[in-house]
């Protein structure tokens, strides 16, 4: 293939995956509740849980990260005669101040976003895989029981792990 060919190639497959996370982005944060408040069959759009549509995103994010690196690979001879013709003697530091605000611009947000350690706290805790419950039904299954908080009445409460007996947590 030629060059230009593969440029072709890089930028639909650039355009692809932003539309993509654009998309998804609106999705899991207009569309499907978050939090433990929302009843967990809301969670799902088109028979996916809005965890494995932010798998997706992640995975269209690294898509897009690696593409975006491919594209300046193929086009830095472009970008170097575009900044020489735009900026004349000073196109090496304009390429680097492009790349210091497109990291300034990160921080910033991470700045600027609240940060609020309780707002947080609930999440994970419904009925999942170790809540109390489907504690007691996994751990049958695997085959695993140990008593916890025995006293010497007899009394406790019989506790299930999630590792095997003789391994070490």
């Amino acid at each position: 293939m030629k060059k230009a060919d593969w440029q072709y190639l890089v930028n639909t497959l650039l355009f692809i995956s932003v539309v993509g996370i654009a998309l998804i982005g609106i999705l899991l944060a207009f569309f499907i509740p978050k939090g433990p408040s929302a009843p967990e069959s809301s969670k799902y759009f088109l028979n996916l849980h809005r965890h494995q549509w932010g798998n997706i995103h992640l995975y269209l994010s690294l898509t897009f990260i690696f593409l975006s690196v491919v594209h300046l690979i193929l086009d830095w001879k472009w970008i170097k005669t575009r900044a020489a013709k735009i900026f004349k003697k000073g196109w090496k530091a304009a390429l680097i101040c492009t790349a210091l605000v497109s990291i300034f611009v990160v921080f910033l947000f991470w700045l600027f976003y609240p940060k609020d350690p309780g707002a947080y706290q609930e999440y994970g805790r419904g009925a999942g895989i170790l809540s109390e419950g489907n504690r007691r039904r996994h751990s049958i299954s695997r085959g695993i029981r140990c008593s916890a908080n025995s006293r010497s009445d007899g009394g406790g409460s019989d506790r299930y792990l999630d590792h095997r007996p003789n391994e070490s947590l």
